[in-house]
């Protein structure tokens, strides 16, 4: 587990490069159940960056379900960006009911691998 050494301006804490299947469950707007696999690409403590082939889109609410734990939250789109050369589309979502669903240490890898954001000190 190698934390993300990216830029770290307006982010809330750190970020964890790690790779999970995960299933996202949502309503379209027609009512619709939809169901789709996908896999995480960065975590932080309060969401995801995640990669898939749906086209949920922007402040769209879904279900996130892990399956290897079992465990479920309910989560925002809070980016998209989708990929001209393939069906796949980068997704960033941020937990709405779950303080802890990965279940990961995030203190000890902040004060391991990333540098602290200051802007965050001030807010």
């Amino acid at each position: 587990m190698e934390p993300f050494q990216g830029k770290t301006h307006g982010r809330r804490g750190c970020r964890i490069a790690r790779r999970l299947p995960l299933m996202l469950h949502w309503r379209e707007p027609q009512g619709a159940w939809r169901e789709i696999p996908a896999e995480t690409r960065i975590l932080s403590r309060h969401g995801c960056l995640l990669a898939c082939r749906a086209r949920i889109k922007l402040h769209d609410e879904v279900m996130v379900w892990w399956l290897e734990k079992m465990s479920y939250a309910r989560a925002r789109v809070v980016f998209r960006s989708v990929s001209p050369s393939s069906d796949s589309v980068e997704i960033a979502f941020e937990f709405l009911d779950s303080e802890d669903f990965w279940g990961l240490n995030f203190h000890d890898a902040i004060r391991q691998h990333c540098e602290p954001d200051p802007t965050v000190l001030l807010r």
